[in-house]
């Protein structure tokens, strides 16, 4: 959640400096051909709001920085379109600008997309094999994010394998550098827990191939 609210803060303060660009603009005068733009670059730097709205740029870009550095930019850089949500709004609110029905049509379609673009996916997979070595089938295998308060189950195959997606919303499940228990268990006897730390490079991909494991064939529990 806190990667969320770092996306949403960049987001907010993004409109805010568009919004005080307006303001300022539209006190420094409209723009009608290219050789007003020496006389209105003059005013502009002069005007407070132009000035507040580039430094609030400013900050943003240190913020973007920091949110690229924790999610990834597949992720990330949709989450901006809440900025056309915003500024539609504000434009509304603050400059009485009319909204025409077909862009608040379009502002909930944006809404829909982000819900959809916010929920990440992560697959973990792994095999479980007897005493033997030979692939055990039908073996419960439990996964627990002890620090998410999440946690799923599934039975491996016929081959050994398992494997289990998680879809979260931004920032809600398992993130890198979070640590698993990976728990197997065959017909209430054979026990055993094993524990993987979510590397970055993991997390980047979306898939976690957990350690073969290998059941000792002893009576042991939880």
């Amino acid at each position: 959640m806190k990667d969320f609210l770092l996306i949403f803060v960049n987001v907010l303060f993004t409109v805010i400096g568009h919004l005080m660009l307006k303001h300022g603009m539209s006190q420094v005068g409209r723009v009608n051909s290219i050789s007003m733009l020496p006389s209105i670059a003059a005013r502009a730097v002069f005007n407070p709001f132009v000035v507040l709205g580039l430094l609030v740029f400013l900050m943003t870009s240190g913020l973007w920085l920091v949110v690229l550095s924790r999610v990834k930019l597949s992720l990330a850089y949709p989450m901006l379109s809440i900025s056309y949500i915003l500024a539609m709004f504000f434009s509304w609110l603050l400059f009485k600008e009319h909204i025409p029905w077909i862009r608040i049509v379009g502002a909930f379609i944006i809404c829909i997309g982000v819900s959809l673009v916010s929920i990440t996916v992560l697959d973990i997979a792994g095999t479980v094999t007897g005493q033997n070595g030979l692939p055990l089938s039908g073996a419960t295998v439990f996964i627990k994010n002890a620090s998410k308060s999440v946690e799923k189950s599934t039975l491996t195959k016929a081959n050994g394998r398992y494997q289990l997606t998680f879809r979260d919303f931004l920032g809600s499940g398992t993130a890198s550098e979070d640590t698993l228990e990976v728990s197997v268990q065959t017909d209430g006897t054979d026990f055993k827990t094993i524990t993987h730390q979510v590397t970055p490079e993991e997390f980047n991909k979306s898939f976690i191939m957990i350690e073969e494991i290998k059941l000792s064939g002893r009576t042991t529990g939880p």
